[in-house]
């Protein structure tokens, strides 16, 4: 689907991260900035010329992965977009959005430092998820995308494994004790204390008729921002990844 420009969604998304640090005129100001404190003669402007040189180098060097997460980043919300748009539920004037402008170019900064695919899919179905019209209300997009960048793919896959077990378990009223703390090998405590900062899980319950102020010992329950955020996230998943788990299975 091409706009009256003839781009694609997918050409405007990487149309915008591009105008965030690998614009050709972003790159000259940055030389230009860097050769001109270098030549001040005061020795903490020159320090700040060469901080700057040097990132720019760095940026040159791994100018080919940015450009690739890019490029992944685009396909992968185009893909979730075309779900929206397929069941009706595409805002058409996203693009004009200021505020989701600024969400493109905050996930552009985060995909270029990752190396795995799996947190690529979590930033392209929030970018996705911004464009729907049935989004959960009075989502922080932005704090969510901030908090899930110091995550790491593995903790991300243990979070969602959690929130999948989590919504099968509910049909044995898990939903008011919690359950049991996941064994996740020896660092377990760690990642549970990430996921907790990052407020996907807790030792409470924040939801429903039957919320409690804490859990059981050991017992743990997925937060409301987090079952949001998987609300979100589901939207924009083709309708053969979203059915019901069987609790039978």
């Amino acid at each position: 689907m091409t706009d009256e420009e003839g781009l694609t969604r997918k050409d405007r998304l990487t149309g915008l991260m591009r105008k965030l640090y690998l614009d050709p005129k972003t790159r000259a100001l940055m030389a230009g900035l860097s050769g001109g404190l270098g030549a001040t003669g005061n020795t903490t402007l020159a320090g700040t010329g060469a901080v700057v040189s040097m990132f720019d180098t760095f940026l040159a060097a791994q100018l080919s992965r940015v450009e690739a997460n890019h490029e992944r980043l685009a396909e992968l919300a185009d893909a979730g977009m075309e779900v929206l748009y397929d069941a009706g539920l595409f805002d058409e004037n996203i693009f004009e959005d200021k505020h989701f402008q600024g969400l493109v170019f905050q996930a552009a900064i985060a995909a270029a430092q990752e190396t795995e695919d799996e947190k690529l899919r979590w930033y392209a179905a929030i970018l996705a998820g911004a464009a729907s019209r049935e989004k959960p209300e009075q989502m922080n997009l932005r704090a969510l995308l901030s908090s899930m960048t110091f995550l790491t793919a593995q903790e991300m896959r243990l979070a969602r494994e959690f929130y999948e077990g989590f919504t099968l378990e509910q049909h044995g009223y898990a939903i008011l004790d919690g359950v049991s703390t996941p064994l996740w090998g020896p660092d377990t405590n760690l990642y549970l204390r990430r996921l907790e900062s990052a407020d996907l899980i807790a030792q409470r319950s924040d939801v429903g008729p039957f919320a409690r102020n804490v859990g059981s010992n050991g017992s743990y329950f997925t937060t409301s921002t987090f079952q949001r955020l998987m609300e979100l996230v589901r939207q924009t998943e083709p309708p053969s990844q979203n059915a019901a788990p069987d609790p039978a299975v």
